[in-house]
């Protein structure tokens, strides 16, 4: 339901942790990974996995885009 209505997979939570990559551990899951990631959210996990240094150099709406993911 959460997923039907935007919300992101790949975000992270206070621990680190990604729904996706909880997913991935469940064999039982049906849901179709790929179906639910954007572009946008490939490219933020990207920069943020790689430690790109991106403050002040994207707008501050990205900033915390990226730092979610």
């Amino acid at each position: 339901m959460l997923l039907a209505n935007g919300a992101h997979i790949d975000c992270r939570n206070s621990l680190s942790e990604r729904p996706i990559d909880l997913l991935k551990n469940l064999p039982e899951c049906k849901i179709n990974i790929l179906q639910y990631i954007t572009l946008k959210c490939l490219a933020a996990r990207v920069v943020a996995d790689n430690q790109i240094d991106y403050k002040a150099e994207v707008p501050q709406m990205l900033e915390e885009f990226i730092e979610t993911h």
